[in-house]
């Protein structure tokens, strides 16, 4: 079995692993707006059995552009769902109209049957680190008290403040380093260690967090 056909067990195997742990723990969050992270979470290991067994190569750029606008739109509208203060429906709403502009332009730019949309990939994870970050601040304001270790939000949260503060970074040294073999192959190693990490921590998040009961956070 080869390098590249193990790290895409690996990658795989933890994408559907979160998936599968939303799915048994779903009566946890099933009255907060986390729900819509469900189809999400199965979406995305979905898209890559797809993209890579099934489809024409013609066809993978243009699936793999529209998922990261699916995957950062919904994870925007997620979190626009889960904050309460007007303030903060207010910027991440203003995020959304950015992250959706900014696919747009990119679409118009490039060609999406042979490039990656990687500059609003780019914009689309700070954007999404803006919005982790409202949230958390919003929860840190409430004047209640929470288990942090068990808040199955914080844990989702976590996943994707890794992947998205990381990943971006890995794109742009592939891109202006790709053609070093001694560097290349480091990077992809780290990108499969990442993309573990992410949906790992996702997946024990929604083992260990404890009950929703709201329906906010």
């Amino acid at each position: 079995m080869g390098n590249y056909t193990l790290s895409y067990i690996l990658v795989l195997g933890a994408e559907f692993i979160a998936a599968i742990s939303a799915s048994i723990y779903y009566y946890k969050y099933k009255n907060s707006s986390l729900k819509w992270l469900l189809p999400l979470l199965w979406y995305i290991p979905i898209n890559e059995v797809v993209c890579n067994f099934i489809l024409e190569e013609k066809l993978f750029y243009l699936l793999y552009n529209i998922y990261d606008f699916i995957t950062s739109c919904t994870i925007l509208i997620v979190l626009r769902l889960s904050v309460v203060e007007k303030k903060w429906q207010r910027g991440i709403n203003i995020l959304i109209a950015l992250n959706i502009s900014s696919f747009f332009i990119n679409f118009l730019t490039i060609n999406p049957y042979r490039e990656y949309t990687s500059l609003s990939f780019t914009i689309s994870a700070f954007l999404i680190v803006i919005a982790l970050l409202l949230y958390l601040v919003e929860l840190l304001n409430k004047k209640i008290i929470i288990k942090v270790n068990r808040n199955i939000f914080l844990w989702v949260c976590s996943g994707f403040l890794i992947f998205h503060i990381s990943y971006p970074i890995l794109i742009y040294a592939r891109k202006f380093l790709g053609d070093i073999k001694s560097i290349l192959d480091p990077l992809n190693y780290i990108q499969v260690v990442i993309i573990m990490i992410t949906y790992l921590t996702i997946a024990f998040g929604f083992h260990w967090g404890e009950k929703i009961e709201k329906n906010n956070h």
